[in-house]
């Protein structure tokens, strides 16, 4: 699901919570990028699978189907899809901890202030 239509290359928030992820969405947009969602780990590789080239992934790491973990290890397994940059984000400390050993470019705790969001955007997304 593409929520902005830009020039930009889109930020793909995967995310289980569609009112977390349609908030981060609407927030992303206002700031002026191009985002696409994903409901989780599997319905983003299909997307990145289908040819969806994003900046950045913001990823949450506890989800249905497939987690934000097998997200990431099959991402990493794919040359084409481990270059792109990552972002776990938990209200788990705990998940966040166990996070860092899988390459992540940052790990962020939810809830997101839109200041910090923006921020964490622009200092990682492919330009």
């Amino acid at each position: 699901m593409l929520a902005s239509q830009s020039s930009r290359k889109p930020i793909l928030l995967v995310d289980d919570d569609q009112e977390i992820r349609d908030s981060m969405a609407s927030a992303l947009v206002r700031e002026g990028y191009a985002v696409a969602a994903a409901s989780d780990g599997a319905d983003a590789l299909n997307q990145l699978e289908g040819g969806l080239s994003p900046c950045l992934i913001l990823l949450d790491l506890m989800m249905p189907r497939k987690d934000g973990y097998e997200f990431r290890r099959e991402q990493l397994s794919n040359p084409r899809l481990a270059a792109i940059p990552t972002l776990a984000i938990s209200a788990s400390r705990q998940l966040l901890e166990r996070a860092q050993g899988l390459g992540f470019a940052d790990v962020v705790r939810k809830p997101l202030r839109v200041d910090k969001l923006r921020e964490l955007v622009d200092s990682h997304r492919l330009r």
